[in-house]
């Protein structure tokens, strides 16, 4: 499911958002049990392994490996992640972010520390016309 709005294409499941380029994009996520996710990682799919967008665990984000391009641009949307909303803010968006975008999850107590996909969102953005920014 695709729409196009402005100089942004977001795709996801069965509700798409619209963006301008240069604006704050949200990446949605979220979980039903908040409360057991001991782990929230968003990646890019054409990043390295251990490269990532945003990486939290135990009440911190890390940027440690935090993929440069992504340093100081994203963060939570709700920092107390209130009713399993674990999406994120990437600010000031450009041709770049171009990207397919996955959020996944680790539960607590899961023996096999698999990571569980939640979201798969698929950004594409336009250059901005000649002239601006």
């Amino acid at each position: 499911f695709a729409m196009i709005c402005g100089d942004v294409t977001l795709v996801m499941g069965p509700l798409p958002l619209c963006f301008l380029w240069g604006y704050d994009v949200t990446l949605p996520c979220g979980v039903t049990n908040i409360t057991k996710v001991s782990v929230l990682n968003w990646t890019r799919t054409d990043l390295q392994e251990e490269e990532y967008v945003f990486f939290y665990r135990k009440n911190h984000s890390y940027h440690d490996d935090q993929h440069e391009s992504f340093q100081n641009r994203v963060s939570l949307k709700d920092p107390q992640m209130k009713d399993g909303d674990l999406s994120v803010v990437l600010k000031n968006v450009n041709s770049n972010d171009n990207g397919t975008y996955e959020c996944r999850v680790r539960y607590e107590n899961d023996p096999q520390r698999r990571w569980r996909l939640k979201s798969i969102i698929y950004l594409q953005v336009s250059p901005p016309p000649p002239g601006e920014h």
